[in-house]
């Protein structure tokens, strides 16, 4: 699937009921879904995915900024695969 930190445009997203409102809501042409490969267990995680807690999913989703670059990407708020990883991806760096 890729190295810890990869970043990339994904076509053949699992999952797409899982997009948030805030994918569904980006200008078309809509670009495609991200994948990043989070460190540890963690594995794939899409950015465009609805956030998830205590096992539930619930919007808004995250906010995605590729303004400059898919190489810095920043995501907000934290990502939080609960159980396996908890950290920041700002500019393009898991912290």
């Amino acid at each position: 699937m890729g190295e810890i930190g990869d970043i990339y445009y994904t076509y053949d997203i699992p999952l797409s009921s899982f997009l948030s409102i805030k994918y569904w809501n980006l200008s078309e042409p809509r670009r495609q879904p991200i994948i990043v490969i989070l460190p540890e267990k963690a594995g794939w995680f899409c950015v465009d995915f609805m956030q998830r807690k205590d096992g539930k999913n619930f919007e808004p989703g995250w906010d995605v900024d590729i303004s400059n670059g898919l190489d810095k990407i920043t995501v907000s708020p934290s990502i939080n695969i609960e159980g396996f990883w908890h950290g920041h991806l700002t500019n393009g760096i898991l912290q």
